[in-house]
């Protein structure tokens, strides 16, 4: 049986700019984690994505992140 998580913005946004990625994708996977959302969630990754200091550290468009 899988557990249903919601991860926290501030995990999202470190996992987008490529800190603990390889620890956070691990955990999912090695404890057969549900990860779900909401719009609320989703508007606030875009929010703090768009700011200035995080703008030079992703490679891709925003839209891109929430697709994943």
């Amino acid at each position: 049986m899988s557990v249903r998580i919601i991860l926290d913005t501030n995990i999202w946004v470190s996992y987008f700019i490529g800190r603990n990625s390889d620890e956070v994708a691990l955990t999912i996977l090695n404890n057969n984690l549900t990860v779900f959302s909401c719009s609320e969630l989703e508007d606030e990754v875009v929010d703090v994505l768009g700011r200035a200091k995080f703008k030079k550290l992703i490679r891709l468009d925003i839209e891109r992140y929430l697709l994943f």
